[in-house]
């Protein structure tokens, strides 16, 4: 059992990370239908991470170790034990994100079936994949590290992507000196950690706090301090925090969409849940021996969903309507959709910010944090795509003035991103109308009621400036009255549009009834978290 364990729980590494071997190493013989072998690689990794659901909710402590389970001293101990886990949590979060990741490259492939470079996009995504698999199965530092690092290089040239030998220079300068910083500090925070614990192995120092004694910890207290700090600007920089996240827009602007949707969404949200896991692990704020950076991670979050709403505020609102760039609009949404999931996860996994004993509450404000994720994920998908789509299909131009009235010349097009866009705001009944308002409740019945208020209003303008954004969609500049054509729905009906069409759809459906999606994620919160 223990072997077949071992090696179920490695496939969701092993199976994208060979695709994408696959696919740089027959390129020039499978460049016609790349595409559809890296979704074939995807639905059979969906089809296994579904195998190792259900082997975690078959186990009575919702929790299954793959290599060796070094918390219990099996086959050797810490340091040198490398520990992969699954259990009731990341193993439905993984099975959802996976589904999207049909998705995105589903709506990838159709839309680069005859470019050459096509397999060599696909298997990069692949690598990508293959990381953030490993970010979530992950239960050691140094695998963790090994993980971001394959999404690091990936990402590099994923960016670069098909571009501008000038343009490709300096957004992989750009890239290469922010995500090397990143790897560098993460590094760095790993031999202190070690120097710490004698271990890297989040299980085993969770379960034996005598590894760490007050007066050592006392003597430790500025390592500790700067290890903390290194950690949440190491993993900061990869979800795109306040301050350190200047490097993003730019860089990603004309990089494939698909590369924008995985940056913005799956690598930002892999890297709040690494922050989290990580301090959790080490670092418990419940103890008296560590600093109360809790406090300082909401407080960023807090200020990184502000800077988005000021940057959407800004682009909107530009004197000249021709220069606001919808496509810009949507990116600086990643602030504060990250902004306000750092608060919720930040608040809800260290309960003891305000001493509340609400642990039923404060779990809730983890799930529904976590479902805000998915949302999240959903959304810009869906924003991304269908802006690039009315972008090929009006004057090749991202600008919001060339993109008005696109009702009637793309209405179900329109239809996606106009979802799409409620869904990212919080607006009601969309997935994200339901997500936003239980994680409100949850502050405030958890007694969190400034987080709260500045998190409602930040909500408000944003959805204030989108509402700008539909009307612009909506209504041409002649007229005042929302006409659709019947020659623009058969005109603008494709399999994208189809896919995108059921998942907006989904975004409704779900939002009218959540509870198939948050059950889920809430037990299995309930059965890991203490």
């Amino acid at each position: 059992m223990a072997l077949s364990v071992n090696f179920l729980l490695l496939l969701p590494i092993i199976i994208p990370f060979l695709g994408g071997i696959l696919l740089f190493g027959f390129r020039k013989w499978i460049k016609g239908f790349a595409g559809e072998i890296s979704v074939a690689v995807i639905i059979i990794l969906v089809m296994v991470i579904a195998a190792i659901t259900h082997q975690v909710n078959e186990t009575a402590s919702k929790i299954v170790y793959g290599i060796y389970n070094t918390s219990q001293g099996i086959e050797y101990g810490p340091p040198i034990g490398v520990q992969i886990r699954a259990d009731g949590f990341s193993s439905w979060f993984l099975l959802f994100i996976s589904i999207i990741e049909v998705c995105i490259l589903m709506w990838e492939t159709n839309k680069n079936r005859d470019d050459p470079n096509t397999p060599l996009l696909f298997s990069l995504s692949l690598f990508l994949i293959a990381g953030i698999n490993g970010v979530l199965f992950s239960y050691d530092f140094f695998t963790l590290f090994l993980s971001w690092t394959i999404i690091t290089i990936a990402l590099i040239v994923l960016i670069g992507f098909d571009q501008q030998k000038k343009q490709i220079g300096n957004k992989i300068a750009i890239t290469y000196k922010m995500l090397g910083l990143a790897l560098a500090l993460m590094l760095f925070a790993i031999v202190l950690c070690y120097g710490i614990f004698g271990t890297l192995n989040f299980d085993f120092v969770k379960k034996h706090s005598d590894l760490l004694s007050p007066e050592r910890a006392k003597a430790l207290a500025g390592v500790i301090s700067l290890c903390i700090a290194l950690i949440i600007t190491a993993f900061g920089i990869l979800a795109h925090f306040c301050f350190i996240n200047f490097w993003m827009p730019e860089t990603i602007e004309d990089a494939p969409t698909s590369t924008k949707v995985f940056i913005t969404t799956i690598v930002s949200g892999g890297a709040v849940f690494s922050i989290i896991q990580t301090l959790t692990s080490f670092f418990p704020s419940s103890s008296s021996l560590f600093p109360n950076y809790p406090l300082i991670l909401g407080i960023i979050g807090i200020i990184t969903t502000f800077e988005g709403v000021l940057l959407i505020i800004g682009e909107v609102g530009k004197k000249e309507p021709q220069e606001a760039d919808l496509s810009k609009i949507i990116i600086y949404s990643t602030f504060v959709n990250i902004g306000i999931i750092l608060t919720g996860l930040t608040l809800g996994s260290f309960g003891s910010l305000t001493g509340t004993e609400n642990s039923d509450m404060l779990t809730n404000l983890v799930g529904y944090s976590t479902l805000q994720i998915i949302n999240f994920m959903v959304s810009m998908f869906l924003c991304l795509f269908s802006t690039e789509r009315l972008s090929r299909k009006m004057e090749n131009s991202y600008n919001l003035f060339t993109l008005q009235g696109a009702m009637k010349k793309l209405p179900l097009t329109t239809f996606i991103l106009i979802i799409a866009l409620l869904s990212l705001g919080g607006c009601l009944p969309t997935l994200g109308g339901v997500t936003i308002y239980m994680i409100l409740f949850s502050f405030i019945k958890s007694g969190y009621f400034f987080f709260a208020i500045l998190i409602g209003v930040a909500l408000l303008l944003v959805l204030f400036y989108y509402f700008k954004i539909i009307k612009v969609l909506l209504w041409e500049k002649s007229s005042l009255r929302l006409t659709i054509s019947t020659n623009g729905i058969s005109a603008d009906i494709s399999f994208p549009t189809i896919v995108g069409l059921i998942v907006a759809l989904g975004l409704l459906f779900f939002g009218i009834v959540p509870s198939p999606i948050i059950t889920q994620l809430i037990n299995g919160l309930e059965a890991i978290l203490p």
